[in-house]
């Protein structure tokens, strides 16, 4: 999460983030990371990739 700690740290929303990582491959991978800690394929899935992606930033969505 370093990535994402630095950018939350220059002021960067969650939002701002997300977009970021459209187009940036480091900060892609990073997402990808912190959903995969937080849901594997043994769980559920009960929303769609958007709606982790919000819970996996702290957005709640």
């Amino acid at each position: 999460m370093k990535l994402i700690n630095q950018l939350h740290s220059q002021g960067a929303s969650n939002e701002e983030i997300l977009h970021l990582a459209t187009s940036n491959p480091a900060l892609h991978e990073e997402l990808v990371r912190l959903l995969k800690q937080h849901f594997d394929d043994t769980k559920e899935k009960t929303g769609v990739l958007a709606s982790q992606a919000h819970y996996a930033m702290g957005l709640r969505a």
